[in-house]
């Protein structure tokens, strides 16, 4: 669990509950990478799991085993040798210019106008919807010209618990916002 965050350990606990019993009876010696493709096919085929998903479960055993190895529990992580399946990544396409600008303004005109400030926070920045609900008022710089916003934090639900933690990519960034998202901000 070292440097995990609390996210990626309860996604490692779901898919270890999904994994076949008859895999996780398997002594650690006897886990081979032929058994391991075996499993993938097994997840892609009768669990119709979708082959990101099955890289999911690659992830989880690649780093269950690595362990493993450190521990001197096993000599080779026996996923090294294994065959994940592809997974073929479409290009990401942002919806139009006019569709955003129509969320917001229903957002605007909804029971909860604070949802605009929201959604065109999320458009003018890129952020994470983790990371717009971890912004603090001392993240916003109103004194630059542009105005700026940091982001250093997000906020993730787990088993409906609340926990902040640093962003995705642990990384703290500082963005130029647009004379709009600002104004609505300072309204």
């Amino acid at each position: 669990h070292l440097g995990r965050s609390p996210s990626t350990l309860y996604n490692y606990r779901r898919l270890v509950e999904q994994l076949p019993e008859g895999f996780k009876s398997q002594q650690l010696a006897k886990v081979t990478p032929k058994l391991i493709d075996e499993l993938y096919h097994h997840l892609g085929t009768v669990g119709k799991r979708k082959p990101a998903t099955v890289l999911r479960f690659h992830a989880l055993l690649r780093s269950a085993f690595a362990q493993g190895v450190r521990w001197g529990l096993i000599d080779r992580n026996p996923t090294d040798r294994a065959t994940p399946p592809r997974v073929n990544r479409p290009e990401i396409k942002p919806p139009a210019v006019g569709d955003v600008l129509r969320v917001i303004d229903r957002a605007a005109a909804s029971r909860n106008p604070e949802n605009a400030v929201v959604f065109r926070l999320l458009a003018a920045t890129g952020c994470r919807r983790g990371e717009v609900c971890g912004l603090q008022w001392r993240d916003f710089d109103f004194s630059t010209e542009p105005m700026r916003v940091v982001i250093r934090r997000a906020v993730l639900e787990i088993e409906k618990q609340l926990i902040v933690q640093g962003t995705k990519t642990h990384a703290v960034r500082s963005v130029a916002l647009d004379e709009e998202t600002a104004e609505m901000l300072r309204e």
